[in-house]
């Protein structure tokens, strides 16, 4: 079938360049998204021209001008030869679980060198206790999860463990220590009836012992690791709520991607909107049972809210007790240059 000037023909995407014609297998086309071309003309006038852009296996990127209509007929076929094929550009978006509302996707977010993290590879969010048949097939199918990373204690998965899929591996990392992990209740109900109230000065310290902490450092460490050496299908770490363990891990990971700090910052406090509708949900049912919802005002805001101050303490600590970004992860994360371009190979387009 042609599209624009290109065509695809027996498995293969066929355009022309330099009066020869190339060829790409369509299996090997990992991703594509659509984006609008803006040129200037004679008069000022503006014109909009559509441009389909496809990425390979090889990390090549090729761009190629077509209607509108017909970019969207072309991913669909891509889309319906291809499973393992992406379509659009998420930007850490959300991924749409219904029992977990707190997945996001890492992809499209681009680095300082104008590099883009690959779709459906690097998700983080909350646990995966209440995951239904549907929310599986997302991850399994859409996704092709093949790693769960667990940043909670043993306590806590207890009580709420993983929903267990098939061909998926597991990992407990808990990044704090099993007897100090004690700011993490195992869900909302625990930690409403337990009265207990972290101030936000004692979580910017949970976030320096996050950087500064030795147990909590080696656990980074081999998380970064598992990422390192997965090979194919995405990869999901979280936490409880998915925001302050999972948020650290998840910032310093961009971080050594080379992401902006602007953008880690917004991408962490990106919790704050998606836990919005959990917090409102759990304020309606404190009220529907007569509760006082003042007296609860700081325990909602340590499970469904993060605060800039937290990370930047995270990244202040690192600084300070280790002199750079580049101190920490050479000399405590044990990452080499080599082993931090494996990982951006492996993410980055």
């Amino acid at each position: 079938m042609r599209f624009g000037k290109i065509r695809i023909e027996d498995g293969f995407f066929i355009y022309n360049r330099h009066m020869m014609s190339n060829s790409i297998p369509v299996q090997d086309i990992l991703w594509g998204y659509q984006k609008t071309k803006t040129e200037e003309k004679r008069q000022e006038r503006l014109l909009l021209s559509h441009v389909l852009v496809i990425i390979t296996r090889r990390k090549k990127r090729y761009q190629f001008e077509m209607p509108e209509g017909e970019a969207q007929d072309c991913i669909r076929l891509l889309q319906a030869l291809n499973p393992e094929f992406v379509w659009g550009f998420p930007e850490g978006r959300s991924v749409d679980l219904s029992g977990v509302p707190n997945v996001r996707d890492c992809g499209g977010l681009r680095t300082a060198e104008d590099l883009c993290i690959l779709p459906h590879r690097l998700l983080f969010g909350g646990d995966l206790y209440h995951l239904s048949q549907a929310d599986q097939r997302i991850l399994l199918e859409d996704y092709h999860l093949k790693t769960v990373i667990d940043f909670r204690s043993g306590r806590e998965i207890l009580k709420r463990p993983d929903t267990e899929m098939p061909g998926v591996e597991y990992y407990h990392i808990p990044i704090l220590d099993e007897e100090e992990d004690l700011l993490h209740p195992g869900n909302w109900q625990e930690m409403a009836d337990s009265g207990e109230e972290l101030t936000e000065e004692q979580m910017e310290e949970m976030y320096e012992r996050f950087a500064a902490d030795h147990y909590s450092v080696r656990q980074f460490a081999l998380f970064l690791d598992v990422l390192r050496k997965n090979e194919k299908g995405a990869v999901l770490w979280h936490g409880g709520a998915g925001k302050d363990r999972t948020g650290a891990a998840t910032a310093l990971l961009l971080t050594i991607l080379g992401v902006p700090r602007n953008v880690v910052r917004e991408n962490y406090l990106g919790s704050n909107k998606v836990l919005e509708q959990e917090e409102q949900y759990m304020r309606r049912m404190l009220e529907s049972r007569g509760e006082d919802l003042s007296l609860y005002e700081q325990r909602l805001k340590n499970f469904y809210r993060v605060e800039e101050s937290y990370l930047n303490r995270f990244f202040y600590r690192i600084n300070r007790t280790y002199g750079s970004m580049q101190r920490f992860l050479s000399g405590q994360l044990l990452l080499s240059s080599k082993e931090i371009e494996q990982l951006k190979e492996r993410y980055l387009v």
